[in-house]
């Protein structure tokens, strides 16, 4: 074997030729993974280290071509673009959970307030239903009473009259044997 075809072997071992395209294909797949979920910190703090790693392995690769600081920026500047909207919506997040929590307890305030005024409205109808019996009770016996009083009454004109017609049977007795 002569020396370039023993190089061309080992650099097909090693994939150098092939690292620009499964480079590329990596990215494209990646952002096409970024696109369908929400990315969290942790997984973008490993994603810049992947893309840090696969820059080396370039710079290592390719002894010609450096890659440009701005290269290394634009990746830094991205990163803390993603970190800050990741802070951002936590905070949104956060937010939103206070008022759930909040708005729970109000919820919680609100059902024993309920159940505290169920309870008086309970014993409300209880006292009324208590305060009718009590009524209707009352009532007859005012009926009662009033019968009573019109008994008595009667029976008290009924003996009057009987002690008049008494009287002037004995005024006339009187006046009849003064008389004689």
């Amino acid at each position: 074997m002569s020396s370039s075809s023993a190089l061309a072997a080992a650099r097909k071992r090693r994939g150098v030729g092939m690292q620009e395209n499964l480079f590329n294909k990596n990215i494209v797949t990646q952002e096409i993974e970024k696109k369908k979920s929400p990315i969290t910190i942790p997984q973008l703090i490993s994603e810049h280290d992947a893309k840090i790693y696969n820059l080396e392995r370039l710079i290592k690769t390719k002894e010609n071509n450096l890659i440009a600081k701005i290269d290394l920026d634009n990746l830094y500047n991205d990163l803390n673009v993603k970190i800050t909207n990741i802070v951002d919506e936590n905070k949104r997040t956060n937010i939103v959970t206070n008022k759930i929590e909040e708005h729970s307890k109000n919820i919680e305030t609100l059902n024993n307030n309920i159940k505290s005024l169920n309870k008086i409205i309970s014993e409300t109808k209880t006292t009324n239903s208590l305060l009718q019996a009590t009524v209707s009770k009352q009532t007859a016996e005012i009926e009662s009473l009033k019968n009573m009083v019109n008994k008595l009454m009667n029976d008290f004109k009924n003996v009057n009259n009987v002690n008049n017609v008494n009287n002037k049977n004995n005024k006339n007795n009187k006046n009849n044997e003064n008389n004689e």
